[in-house]
């Protein structure tokens, strides 16, 4: 598909004082200019469209596939301090722990690069290493958790599914 470019929208503002006298423009002193990216980032053959949470070390992106398929998007930006060369070898293991586990009620991993280019819609290119995950709709667990407390059966419910 075409790229759209990014759209720069600019105001300008009159300030009037009481009595109703000009007494500037807004670009005498300022521009307040806007700009609009209207292309998402992408990194490889994803399309990251918004932040779904984040945390210490990475984002978690809605991100397209080449074939429309929506997923989480986990994404380590390399040039962040605190993904040092520990963090990363925390992340291959947890990599290692997804190929490794197969349970119906557990995310899928689709996809892992740990050497990636993320590239800005003004060209801006940055290191990343990322994990592509089943999307999971629905909210945090800990939202269900937090807002209301479970019967005995519903907890053993979920609990059987966990093993």
């Amino acid at each position: 598909p075409k790229t759209p470019k990014p759209q720069i929208i600019a105001w300008e503002f009159n300030f009037i004082n009481i009595s109703g006298r000009q007494v500037f423009k807004s670009s005498d002193l300022l521009k307040i200019v806007i700009t609009i990216n209207l292309m998402p980032y992408t990194i490889d053959s994803y399309t990251c469209e918004k932040t779904l949470g984040s945390g210490i070390s990475a984002k978690v992106k809605l991100a397209r596939g080449p074939d429309g398929t929506r997923v989480a998007l986990k994404v380590f930006d390399k040039t962040n301090p605190s993904n040092s060369a520990k963090a990363m070898e925390t992340l291959k293991h947890e990599v290692d722990v997804y190929k490794n586990l197969n349970h119906p009620y557990m995310v899928k991993l689709i996809d892992f690069k740990d050497h990636a280019i993320k590239t800005r819609s003004d060209g801006t290119q940055i290191p990343v290493a990322y994990m592509a995950l089943e999307l999971i709709t629905g909210g945090e667990l800990f939202d269900y958790v937090a807002l209301r407390p479970f019967s005995q059966e519903i907890c053993r419910y979920y609990f059987k599914q966990m093993l």
